[in-house]
């Protein structure tokens, strides 16, 4: 019963929560949207901007609770089923920052990744989603630079994201 409890107050408190972040860039996006027709033209570009970042943080928010509503029917279960492939750690890396940079902004983000890190066998989605949210945290919460370093030791792969906040 106290377990139950437990879960029930936790899943409370993450509704609350993502309930607030879906609210945020959808509220921007509705009165961004609403104040076009009375925008001159040379405000219509920054407004337009300002709609696409919104756009954006609604998108991977979304694309964050359908990431974990797939993991967690999986667990429910019984098994994930990761879509496991050899890939390139700098192509991922890459690629979450890129997706991430609309977060960053101008922030400075600086890679150390060893020369000689192998392919790695892992879910390449997933592993971006990571370090996509990690790189966006340390954008909101953090304080720059923001460095990402990855090396291979015996037997695993370790990926840092660090800010210096």
């Amino acid at each position: 019963a106290v377990l139950d409890m437990e879960s029930e107050r936790l899943r409370n408190a993450l509704l609350g929560a993502i309930s607030h972040d879906v609210r945020t860039p959808l509220t921007a996006l509705i009165a961004l949207a609403e104040s076009l027709p009375a925008q001159s033209d040379e405000a219509l570009p920054a407004a337009s901007r300002a709609i696409v970042q919104q756009a954006h943080q609604l998108h991977a928010l979304v694309s964050n609770l359908l990431d974990m509503a797939r993991l967690e029917s999986g667990l429910a279960g019984g098994s994930v089923r990761l879509r496991r492939d050899w890939q390139s750690v700098e192509e991922v890396v890459g690629s979450a920052i890129r997706a991430a940079r609309p977060a960053l902004g101008a922030l400075e983000v600086r890679t150390a990744l060893s020369a000689d890190l192998p392919l790695v066998e892992f879910d390449a989605v997933l592993i971006e989603r990571v370090l996509v949210n990690l790189l966006e945290n340390a954008a909101k919460y953090g304080a720059p630079p923001i460095d990402v370093a990855a090396e291979a030791l015996p037997g695993l792969l370790r990926i840092r994201v660090r800010d210096h906040g």
